[in-house]
């Protein structure tokens, strides 16, 4: 059991009229129970050479906002290459407004459902993507990346680089953290309306890939890891 993770009181609106309703911590840890493997944890490669990197093997990054969740292709992490396009389009009944921040600073309005529109990310780095809209709760995170060596660990917690050129690199593990620091509130209707969580959390090791060889890497994550931050500010 995850200590620390209530779920929060947030507003939605219906016809008009806020109702108040409960929803969970977005970030809530999945660690499987017969392997301890944690769940949605991105892995990726630093200090790789885009120029011997392979071509890139994720297909096109959907975003979708709806009332309740924002995804890309249905998890809470993608990866673009630098350059490359996403899509934004609501599935909500209301308008949305969709903000980033981080390697990317921008807010544009969906005002209409299946109305996508397209933006095209150029700094590598992650970009932190959440609603704007009120709706805290819906955040997820993209990874502008110089080469393809990301991923994301399974229901197992388990990841896989392939084709990795040989050489030196560090691997990075980075999950975010559940630990609320600040929330701002509707003035109307007294309803937490952003919240901002404690910085995300990574382990960084040195890997040595020789040439037709599988390197089996292990990164560990406590609670320990994930220290309380000061209470969050009402």
């Amino acid at each position: 059991m995850i200590p620390g993770i209530p779920p929060y009181r947030a507003a939605k609106g219906v016809g008009g009229i806020p109702v108040s309703h409960d929803v969970p911590n977005p970030f809530i840890p999945r660690v499987d129970s017969a392997t301890h493997g944690l769940a949605n944890t991105v892995a990726f490669l630093r200090h790789m050479d885009s120029d011997r990197a392979g071509p890139w093997p994720y297909p096109p990054v959907t975003f979708e906002m709806t009332s309740d969740r924002l995804t890309m292709n249905g998890a809470r992490v993608g990866f673009v290459p630098v350059g490359g396009e996403v899509r934004f389009e609501s599935k909500a009944a209301t308008p949305q407004m969709i903000r980033g921040r981080g390697a990317a600073f921008f807010s544009f309005a969906l005002p209409d459902p299946d109305r996508p529109r397209i933006r095209t990310f150029d700094r590598p780095g992650r970009v932190e993507l959440s609603s704007g809209a009120g709706q805290f709760w819906a955040q997820a995170d993209l990874f502008v990346c110089e080469h393809p060596y990301y991923g994301v660990t399974n229901d197992r917690g388990e990841f896989e680089l392939p084709n990795v050129p040989p050489g030196r690199y560090e691997l990075v593990v980075w999950h975010r953290s559940w630990w609320p620091v600040r929330q701002e509130r509707d003035p109307d209707t007294g309803m937490v309306a952003r919240m901002t969580f404690a910085d995300p959390v990574e382990t960084v090791q040195s890997v040595t890939v020789e040439p037709g060889q599988t390197v089996v890497a292990n990164a560990t994550f406590g609670l320990s890891s994930f220290p309380v931050p000061q209470p969050a500010t009402k």
